[in-house]
């Protein structure tokens, strides 16, 4: 996230063409936050993606509100096999391997459907940014300009599954209420606190 705050700026001045941040971890999978853990230390694997997922898509929302005119998407993107996820130490790494063996046949993306899934992601106009004239590539016929995390057409910050699509109805109604009761401002100032202490200590 800090390198999109720090490369913002370039962003910007690009964006009459097309400026886009993609965030690769687990879109559309938002749930609720424990806000007496961000860093997620003690969240069981049950709760740490809706947690992580939720706190990435309201640091993009706040982005987005310093920078209308980029594009923001948090993606997840589906079961990938590759050199990473098939090297994964301990226990997450045997479940991680027992699933590919078992399902990954029939669940598992194509690394190269990944990448044109993802090419699609950073050039459609489905994701446009809320303001500003790089829109990205023309919608064909049949699609039309994605929902946001606020649950409207072309708000410039999505949150989509491996299929493109997402967040449902819940996750809009669960990031709505914590971007208006202070949350996202809570998660935001703990992001920057913790980047600018690992540049301290670096």
């Amino acid at each position: 996230m800090h390198f999109a705050t720090q490369l913002l700026p370039l962003l910007r001045a690009g964006a009459a063409t097309l400026a886009r941040v993609i965030f690769v971890g687990a879109g559309a999978h938002d749930g609720p936050i424990d806000a007496a853990d961000f860093p997620a230390l003690r969240q069981p694997l049950a709760t740490y993606r809706g947690h992580t997922c939720a706190m990435a898509s309201l640091c993009m929302a706040r982005l987005a509100a310093a920078a209308p005119d980029v594009a923001f998407v948090n993606d997840y993107p589906g079961l990938v096999v590759t050199k990473l996820v098939m090297s994964f130490p301990g226990y997450y790494g045997v479940l991680m391997r027992l699933l590919v063996a078992l399902v990954g046949w029939w669940v598992a993306v194509p690394l190269d459907e990944s990448a044109a899934r993802h090419l699609f992601l950073l050039t459609s106009e489905a994701y446009k940014p809320r303001e500003g004239a790089g829109v990205g590539v023309p919608l064909v016929q049949g699609l039309e300009v994605h929902d946001g995390i606020d649950g409207k057409p072309g708000s410039g910050v999505y949150s989509v599954g491996s299929d493109g699509e997402g967040p449902g109805k819940k996750a809009v109604a669960l990031l709505e209420g914590y971007r208006n009761d202070g949350m996202q401002d809570k998660v935001w100032a703990h992001v920057i606190g913790e980047l600018e202490r690992i540049e301290r200590e670096c």
